[in-house]
């Protein structure tokens, strides 16, 4: 077309890429808000403390982690042969973003309870310990998701990517993983 500019040279690209790398700095921000309700077990959920932590993680961390999960994405842009244009929401890349967060929230919850083990009896110490298993497990998942989606700006149909997601979790599944 004659005056029309194609999509991968479009700016709105960039502005797909902003959209993830935000959602990526939210989910970041509540990963940290479960440590912290992690730490503070006192603190009801159904409280407006939760989401006053929530507000103050996303306004300070959220948008650091949004800033560092764009950089990367530039860095990629920049370096990379093959032109990166995520949907607006794109799942292929929030999983990636998502477990990247995943692992290193539940690398400081492993930490903190390795670090505060004696100040926490018992039954804090198991419930602590099973949110740190789950958000591993969530990393896992997330990273298995990943790993059948293929890599971010891979192209593919709709279809390729949920066959091979479901191929990859009914392996995982008989093989007693």
């Amino acid at each position: 077309m004659v005056g029309s500019r194609p999509i991968y040279t479009s700016r709105m690209r960039f502005l797909r890429m902003l959209s993830n790398s935000l959602l990526a700095g939210a989910l970041g921000a509540a990963y940290l808000t479960i440590l912290l309700l992690q730490l503070n077990p006192q603190v009801p959920l159904a409280s407006s403390t939760v989401w006053r932590w929530y507000g103050t993680l996303v306004a300070f961390y959220g948008i650091h982690l949004a800033v560092l999960f764009y950089t990367l994405m530039l860095l990629r842009e920049f370096f990379s042969v093959e032109i990166f244009s995520p949907g607006w929401i794109s799942v292929r890349l929030l999983a990636w973003l998502s477990s990247a967060a995943a692992a290193v929230a539940a690398t400081l919850m492993w930490l903190n309870l390795r670090g505060f083990t004696t100040l926490f009896d018992e039954p804090t110490a198991r419930r602590f310990a099973t949110g740190a298993g789950a958000t591993t497990a969530s990393a896992v998942v997330l990273l298995g998701i990943v790993r059948a989606a293929g890599q971010p700006g891979g192209r593919g149909t709709a279809g390729d990517r949920h066959r091979r997601i479901a191929r990859a979790a009914s392996r995982r599944a008989w093989s007693g993983r």
